[in-house]
This record gives C-alpha cells, structure tokens and sequence, in this order.
C-alpha cells in the first residue's frame, strides 16, 4: 500500500473572481472527490484547496489530494483526479497536475 499526494496548481485569469472560485471548488469540484470511501484500489483520505500567501499570488492556488492505492488508485487507472481545467473555464484556469509517493509523515 502506497500513499500518494497529487496536486494540480491552478492559475486563474487575473480577472477571475477569487472568491467566486473559491465557493465553486468547494461546492462542485470538491464533491466530486469520494473522501473516505474505500474502492478496490484504496481510498481517498483528505482534500484541501490552498492559495499562495503572497501579494502576487491572489490567483494562485493548489488544490491538494491524499490517497492511499491498494493495488490500484481510488482515482482509477489514470491514478489521479479529473483535470478541472474545463470545469474551470469560466475563470480561465490554467492547471498542471503533480503526483508525488510519500515516504514518510509524522
């Protein structure tokens, strides 16, 4: 059993509403992620939406996955969330996905 976290960086549009943004990946991205549900492949353990804390970083964000794999991914054989790039349009995003194994954790 490995315990991955994957995160995709998102870079909104300068004109996007953060807040806006903010509600709607909570309220809709958010839900589309099976937190605690345990599937033949593992289970996704936690989820968080986090924003650079830097003046210039107003729309810069990282929407962050935990999972474990139990002999394949909670997420399917991609091994990774839905890209919400397209979902995202309406507040131009941009994405670029990361996955990394963890070795350890306290």
């Amino acid at each position: 059993m490995t315990q991955q976290i994957g995160m995709y960086h998102i870079k909104l549009n300068p004109e996007a509403n953060p807040s806006v943004f903010e509600k709607y990946m909570k309220n809709e991205v958010f839900k589309s992620i099976n937190i605690g549900k345990q599937t033949r492949g593992g289970i996704i353990t936690a989820q968080f939406l986090v924003k650079q804390d830097s003046p210039e970083g107003k729309h810069r964000y990282c929407w962050i996955i935990h999972w474990t794999n139990q002999g394949g991914s909670p997420l399917g054989a991609a091994n990774a969330p839905d890209d919400p790039e397209g979902v995202l349009a309406e507040f131009g995003a941009k994405t670029k996905f990361t996955r990394y194994e963890v070795l350890s954790h306290s």
